[in-house]
């Protein structure tokens, strides 16, 4: 078997790398072998990673020994991000290494932090080289976050601004970075969170942001993050540009409440538009906890859609208004017809790209850059069904199918593929989705999104040996979804009816190491509520 073999010539640490050039790396078809030197041995004890070809998922070792480490890769692989610790064996010195790996070429480089996953225990929030930190919480099955790594960080505008601090990414599924979320109130991801030198959040971003805007953003934020600690203070004592900080940062921690508090401080345009879109959406919240409260949601959507400088807003608060008044039987034909009035003014976007860039732009919506047709297309066929115009909505989804197929989506920028999956399924189109997952089951066989998602997706499909097959693989490399995996499996085999194999993955699953953690609290519920009721069926 063909095989490149190279030393590791770097060292980052501060003891003048006693363990240079004592690795030696093996890379043949589906594996990466890491050696150490007669002398020298691999810490068996410390974390050790790998990320290949830059996709967010997080590989463990699959051999980890004081003289082997083995990671399993794609034949096709071209790069692999490693981090592991090395130690002499008078144990005078143990060294961190990231390298980067060209799985082609062989050769090897140093890497920074912004190439993989940290987590809580190696981070200290407070920098100890006087630069900010830019902690970003993301996740491999997130498609925004791996649009992120594939389209923004590595764009040189952005790649300027990130050498001016420091970048640390958080893989929020693992447990032991659940405390570090909890703090930092994320609730949904990718959050990127701008923290001055002693840890004080000076800014924070959500979903995906367009490398250009991004670069533009952090450069500001980055001159302002010297008053980060001083922004609550100033706010206090009414200063309306420190309550607007406060305002768009709760704003993007999803916090509503806190974000209309202080909205109602500041006077611009934007900032208003902003205040319109927390009121909605705290009461859309509180009325998914309370349904009593659904007039009241009802009243902040029509305060919002009349009020609102965004077109955009104006028409989805218009659809979420006549979608309750639906669910609550008050949709008559005066509320269809108004609901109907909606078609042309998505007509309007769908037929003026440049008309469309400008309103999601305008909007509080969220970035939707590449899929703005595909958006807008999802929203008129749910207009046809409010209104029930059964072949406006059939022609709709295939208008949107055939938009899809045409973009140029490559398994290269796996976030887009999952995007445009995730369309193509609203419009129901199965035989382009499970192509797609195809090949990026093949092109990424080493993490355990592809497989999951397309699993999840033959279930619903009535394949189960395709389903059960595609879990298991998934299974192989769960980074920290162990859990999640094994209740997917369970259910594909009750599917199957395959009750003791069920049985069985339920207690496979219930003892996986840290699976007491709360984070799989409703997972762990809902195994052991399998596990009963099968156990009550079989007696």
């Amino acid at each position: 078997m063909k095989y490149i073999v190279l030393l590791l010539v770097f060292s980052s640490t501060v003891f003048a790398g006693i363990t240079e050039n004592q690795i030696e790396f093996k890379v043949e078809k589906q594996q990466i072998q890491i050696t150490p030197k007669p002398g020298f041995h691999l810490n068996k004890d410390a974390p050790a990673s790998a990320v290949i070809d830059d996709l967010e998922a997080l590989n463990k070792p699959v051999t980890k020994t004081e003289k082997l480490f083995t990671f399993k890769k794609g034949e096709k692989s071209k790069k692999a991000v490693l981090s592991f610790y090395v130690c002499d064996d008078k144990q005078t010195v143990c060294e961190k290494h990231d390298k980067t790996l060209d799985l082609n070429s062989g050769n090897v480089k140093s890497t920074s932090v912004k190439s993989s996953f940290n987590n809580i225990k190696e981070l200290n929030l407070k920098s100890t080289n006087g630069k900010p930190t830019l902690l970003v919480f993301s996740a491999p099955w997130c498609p925004a976050c791996i649009r992120m790594v594939t389209e923004t960080y590595h764009q040189p505008g952005v790649e300027k601004q990130l050498a001016k601090l420091n970048f640390v990414k958080l893989n929020s599924d693992l447990p032991e970075n659940n405390e570090l979320s909890e703090k930092f109130h994320v609730k949904a991801i990718p959050t990127l969170i701008l923290l001055d030198k002693d840890g004080n959040e000076s800014y924070r971003w959500l979903d995906f942001q367009r490398p250009k805007n991004f670069a533009k953003e952090l450069d500001v934020e980055l001159q302002k993050v010297a008053v980060a600690a001083t922004v609550a203070e100033s706010a206090k004592l009414g200063d309306p540009s420190a309550a607007s900080v406060l305002a768009h940062r709760a704003y993007n921690a999803l916090n509503y409440e806190e974000a209309y508090k202080w909205f109602t401080l500041t006077t611009s345009e934007r900032d208003q538009k902003y205040k319109l879109a927390s009121e909605v959406s705290l009461a859309a919240s509180k009325a998914d906890e309370d349904p009593r409260l659904v007039r009241e949601q009802l009243t902040a959507l029509e305060k919002g859609i009349v009020l609102t400088p965004s077109k955009l807003d104006q028409v989805r608060w218009t659809i979420d208004y006549f979608d309750k008044k639906s669910e609550l039987k008050e949709f008559g034909p005066e509320a269809k017809a108004k609901a109907a009035s909606l078609v042309k003014d998505l007509d309007f976007l769908i037929k003026n790209p440049r008309n469309a860039t400008t309103a999601f732009a305008e909007s509080t919506y969220g970035d939707y850059t590449g899929f703005e047709a595909a958006e807008l297309l999802w929203m008129k066929a749910k207009v046809a069904a409010l209104i029930g115009d059964a072949k406006l909505e059939a022609d709709t989804k295939k208008a949107s199918v055939a938009l899809l197929t045409k973009k140029n989506l490559s398994v290269d920028r796996p976030g887009e593929m999952l995007l445009g999956i995730a369309y193509l399924r609203e419009a129901g189109e199965k035989v382009a989705v499970e192509k797609l997952y195809k090949q990026l089951t093949a092109k990424y066989p080493t993490t355990y999104v592809y497989f999951e998602k397309y699993a999840r997706f033959a279930q619903k499909n009535k394949n189960l040996d395709q389903a059960l097959s595609l879990v298991t693989e998934a299974l192989k490399f769960p980074e920290g979804n162990t859990p999640q995996l094994g209740l997917l499996k369970t259910q594909i085999l009750i599917d199957l009816k395959k009750k003791d194999e069920a049985l069985a993955t339920i207690d496979q699953t219930l003892q996986t190491s840290g699976v007491e953690h709360k984070r799989y609290a409703k997972t762990v519920k809902k195994l052991n509520d399998l596990k009963n009721e099968l156990k009550e069926n079989v007696n």
